[in-house]
């Protein structure tokens, strides 16, 4: 199993893959590709409560749908090829067309309970590339993600 995220400040690769899958799903992964302005202050918040902890007082449970919250997912059911995926994928590609800054934050974890913000979790067998822009630029990168095969 290998969960990994390498950066040089600009540039982002994350992957989450592990070598016996389906028999055995990578580690979660999550990412949040929202306004700075809308994530700053959650993120605020959840610090000065104590933050959303470790985790370690939480049971295992499966993946639920943002949407639909009784909706479960299972690792089988979301790949980064699958209808959920698909789905989310059309919503980070209407938020890159909004001109506000965006963070875009990778955690093993959803880091806020907000439902201002949307996290997305990592479809297993792939990698998440992203590319920071600058106010030079006249466009905006996006998250993007790629299937990983052996």
């Amino acid at each position: 199993s290998l969960n990994t995220m390498l950066t040089d400040g600009i540039s982002v690769v994350v992957t989450r893959f592990c070598d016996k899958y389906p028999a055995v799903p990578p580690p979660s992964l999550y990412f949040c590709y929202e306004r700075a302005d809308v994530v700053r202050p959650l993120l605020s918040a959840d610090a000065s409560s104590g933050g959303p902890g470790d985790g370690s007082d939480l049971k295992d449970q499966p993946e639920t749908d943002a949407k639909q919250p009784r909706m479960v997912r299972s690792e089988t059911d979301y790949d980064s090829t699958h209808e959920w995926w698909l789905d989310d994928d059309k919503a980070l590609s209407a938020a890159s067309v909004d001109p506000a800054w965006r963070s875009l934050i990778v955690s093993s974890e959803c880091l806020t309970e907000s439902h201002q913000a949307t996290w997305y979790p990592l479809p297993a067998q792939s990698m998440l590339t992203y590319k920071r822009g600058t106010e030079m630029q006249d466009h905006r990168y996006r998250p993007k993600i790629e299937p990983l095969s052996c």
